[in-house]
């Protein structure tokens, strides 16, 4: 505990630690996802390219009139799809489309609808993350430095001033009581106890007397004492009781 608060070493190697694991994670992902996509595109243009060269006097209207028009339609489909999900028409039809789902009796509004949405919303996070560049080590440990120096200084300057605060009220309610004390404990009060209760309130009294650590705060005290009764104070001080 004491070496991750006297440096930020530990949490900066462990923020480049899961930076490296991410960008290791990145490439081999991106690089399945070029690779597919080049192998279907491979794919595709040799069987584009071998039906082009088809020369069979029976089989060149086929080529003519079905395989080349088939190949056209689905370059032609493909790039009007992607065009279309960028446009303001795909957001209106899948407004449409959740609040259809949402009409689905039972399960529509309480489960169908909240996949569909966490779902789509996953999907986006997951490609904006995927678009935003790898930060360098040097970038990173800057970043994690600052974010634990800002954090160590908050709970730093959080524990000085809750302590401050805690002394405060404590002193505060153990002056309170003390006048509160003085209030009940007036020398009528006291004067008329019996022995008995008298030797209770002494005892008390010497308690919190030989509780207190410095010279002053006793000194305060037997003051309160001597100002606020009198009888009590010849008890415990004059009588030797306290010195």
């Amino acid at each position: 505990k004491r070496k991750i608060w006297d440096t930020n070493d530990a949490s900066i190697d462990a923020a480049q630690t899961a930076v490296d694991h991410w960008e290791s994670t990145y490439n081999t992902l991106r690089s399945a996802l070029i690779t597919s996509i080049t192998s279907a595109q491979s794919i595709y243009n040799t069987a584009k390219t071998g039906a082009s060269g088809i020369e069979h006097h029976l089989l060149v209207p086929v080529r003519d009139y079905v395989i080349l028009p088939a190949f056209s339609g689905v370059e032609r489909v493909t790039s009007d799809s992607v065009g279309f999900l960028q446009s303001e028409e795909a957001k209106e039809l899948a407004s449409v489309s959740l609040e259809i789902v949402r009409r689905t009796p039972i399960i529509g509004e309480g489960l169908l609808a909240p996949v569909l949405v966490n779902g789509v919303k996953c999907v986006q996070v997951a490609w904006e993350v995927a678009k935003y560049p790898i930060p360098s080590k040097d970038a990173v440990r800057c970043s994690v430095d600052r974010i634990m120096t800002g954090t160590k200084w908050v709970i730093r300057t959080s524990s000085r001033e809750i302590y401050f605060y805690a002394k405060l009220v404590d002193a505060t309610i153990t002056r309170s009581l003390m006048h509160t004390q003085w209030r009940v404990l007036k020398s009528g009060p006291y004067a008329t106890l019996d022995n008995n209760h008298r030797r209770e309130v002494i005892d008390h009294i010497c308690e919190r007397y030989l509780s207190l650590k410095t010279t002053f705060s006793r000194y305060e005290l037997a003051a309160h004492i001597k100002a606020h009764n009198r009888c009590l104070y010849d008890d415990l001080v004059v009588s030797g009781l306290l010195l």
